[in-house]
C-alpha cells in the first residue's frame, strides 16, 4: 500500500511539473502590490532579448535580465539596455510552477528602444533579484523616489 502512495505522488508531481508554464497577475496581493508604480534607475549591465516560443515565431515578450544572460532558438534578439534608463513597475506575475518560485515583473522601460514593442518582463532570479520578494538588485537597478 506504501509503495502505491508513493508511486501514485510521483505521478502526480511528474503531471505537474509538466504543465505548460502560465502566469497569473497577483499585483493586488499585499506582498506584491508594493512594488506598482517602483521606479529603478539601470546602473549596471542590462541586456534586452526578444522572446518567443520557437525559431521562427513572432516576439511574445521581451525579457531585461543582467548577465549571464539568455540563449538558444527561442532568442530573436539580444540588446544592450542603456544605463541610466528607467523602468516602472507595472504589474506582478506569479508563475503555476510548484516547485518554482518564479516571479516577473511587467514594466515600462523608458531611455532604450528595443526592436519589438512586446511587453518587458523581468524575472526575478539571478542577478536580477535583490533582497526581498519583489524587489530589484541594488547593484544593477538603483531605485528612485516615488512622484
Amino acid at each position: 500500500m506504501k509503495s502505491v502512495l508513493v508511486m501514485l505522488a510521483a505521478v502526480v508531481l511528474l503531471v505537474l511539473c509538466n504543465t505548460k508554464e502560465s502566469y497569473r497577475d497577483v499585483s493586488a496581493k499585499p506582498w506584491a502590490s508594493q512594488a506598482i508604480g517602483e521606479r529603478y534607475e539601470v546602473i549596471g549591465k542590462v541586456y534586452g532579448y526578444g522572446m518567443r516560443e520557437y525559431s521562427s515565431a513572432p516576439v511574445d515578450y521581451v525579457l531585461i535580465t543582467a548577465p549571464p544572460g539568455v540563449g538558444g532558438t527561442t532568442v530573436a534578439w539580444e540588446e544592450p539596455v542603456r544605463k541610466g534608463s528607467v523602468l516602472t513597475v507595472r504589474k506582478v506575475l506569479k508563475s503555476n510552477r510548484i516547485l518554482e518560485h518564479d516571479i516577473n515583473l511587467v514594466v515600462d522601460l523608458e531611455g532604450t528602444p528595443l526592436p519589438d514593442a512586446a511587453p518587458r518582463t523581468i524575472r526575478l532570479v539571478r542577478a536580477n533579484q535583490g533582497r526581498g520578494e519583489v524587489d530589484l538588485n541594488p547593484e544593477i537597478y538603483r531605485k528612485l523616489p516615488r512622484s
